[in-house]
């Protein structure tokens, strides 16, 4: 008996690969459905509302199931197309659940939708505990994500992106890795936060013991790998709403926290080389490598500017040194011509005053012998007066004896005279 019929499928978005059901044999017909059925379990959760936030706040999270889109055809051979089932989103609630039921896939927002749900950002009680109970099957946090990019994607509806951002917020708080010390402060974007790079650090080293007995020893190590990087790079997303960080800054913060650690785990350069050619995401790597590509052309550019600078400056470096040395040699010169002239200046001056001194002194002696020699004329020629004067006195007065002491006297002071004139 042969086996029936399947025709692979191959996912364009993830590349998996399925197969379709077996198809019908010859006379026999095969109806296919889709049922969805919503869960009714109900879950608390609880909200806190954003710094700066305006309005209520989102209400405990719950929602409507939503019938997720059926496969694509099987196939031109298929005999009957695949029925598929599709729901309207009307509310925020409908939202979030197709978001879950997206599990971590890229989620788009209609702008049809956006305006609808944009009314009312709000989730309703009864959507509460569909929207809980949706959040604890998210194990690996795929889905938050998510929600932020489509979060900073929502334009005109400021109302709905803090809703969305609230809802996340809230999910990520209820999360045993985001109540870390730093973690919890970096998420509520308190002032004494860490660093962006410092806190993705700390998510990217959670330990499995943050996590609750039952639910750690359920999770294999794959599975607790994938949630470490999804609350990296959720983290990241948030940082970047939340911080207006740049997608440099950003990617800056991830290398250190999780890429390089990554890196250096590769010892060996086979490793690295299955690394390299094993990447799937090449719009991520394209925009990291092309980022520092452009900051590696960057700081070649202020390098070469630099190098230009430095040898402008060597070449002014030489000139001023060349400059310096013929400044240093004229002055070495100069002092030396200064200290030469200080030398002979000071024997001149010595010489100088040596003789001065000598001279002073021979003056002097003149000075007195002079004095000595005046004196002694003044002494004789007031005695010859003075005998003068007294013959003058005398009942007979002696004239010519005034005479004779007057004409000596006169002839002794023409003689001084002369001597004084430099006759001598």
């Amino acid at each position: 008996m042969n086996e029936p019929r399947r025709i692979p499928i191959t996912d364009a978005k993830t590349g998996e690969v399925r197969y379709s059901d077996p198809l019908p044999q010859q006379g026999q017909r095969k109806s296919q459905r889709i049922e969805s059925s919503p869960a009714s379990t109900t879950a608390p959760f609880h909200s806190h509302p954003l710094p700066g936030d305006s309005g209520s706040a989102v209400p405990s999270v719950a929602s409507t199931a939503l019938a997720s889109d059926s496969a694509g055809d099987a196939g031109a051979n298929e005999p009957r197309a695949r029925a598929k089932t599709r729901v309207e989103i009307a509310t925020f609630g409908q939202f979030i659940a197709h978001a879950y039921s997206m599990k971590g896939r890229k989620v788009a927002l209609k702008d049809k939708v956006e305006r609808s749900i944009a009314q009312d950002p709000r989730l309703s009680f009864d959507e509460m505990g569909r929207v809980g109970e949706l959040v604890k099957e998210d194990a690996v946090l795929a889905v938050p994500r998510q929600l932020l990019l489509v979060a900073r994607a929502v334009q005109g509806f400021p109302a709905l992106r803090a809703a969305l951002r609230r809802f996340v917020r809230d999910v990520l708080l209820g999360h045993p890795f985001f109540g870390q010390p730093g973690v919890e402060a970096a998420l509520r974007n308190l002032d004494h936060a860490p660093s962006p790079a410092d806190v993705l650090k700390l998510l990217a080293a959670s330990d499995k013991q943050l996590l609750p007995v039952d639910i750690g020893d359920a999770m294999k190590a794959p599975e607790f790998e994938q949630l470490r990087l999804n609350a990296v790079n959720c983290m990241a997303v948030w940082l970047a709403d939340v911080k207006s960080l740049s997608i440099p800054a950003l990617s800056d913060a991830l290398f250190v926290a999780v890429w390089r650690p990554r890196a250096a785990e590769l010892e060996h350069e086979a490793a690295r080389l299955r690394a390299l050619t094993g990447i799937e995401e090449l719009a991520g790597v394209g925009l990291v490598c092309e980022e520092y590509r452009r900051q590696a052309a960057e700081k070649l550019a202020q390098a070469e500017m630099a190098m230009r600078d430095a040898a402008v400056l060597r070449e002014r470096v030489q000139r001023l040194e060349l400059e310096l040395a013929e400044a240093q040699e004229k002055a070495e010169s100069q002092a030396a011509v200064n200290a030469a002239n200080e030398i002979a200046h000071t024997a001149a001056l010595k010489a100088l005053t040596a003789t001065t001194e000598t001279e002073a002194a021979h003056l002097r002696d003149d000075v007195e012998l002079l004095r000595t020699r005046v004196l002694r004329r003044l002494k004789a020629d007031v005695d010859l007066l003075e005998l003068g004067l007294e013959a003058l006195r005398r009942p007979e007065p002696k004239v010519h004896v005034m005479i004779d002491s007057a004409e000596r006297v006169a002839d002794a002071l023409r003689k001084e005279l002369k001597n004084l004139q430099g006759g001598d």
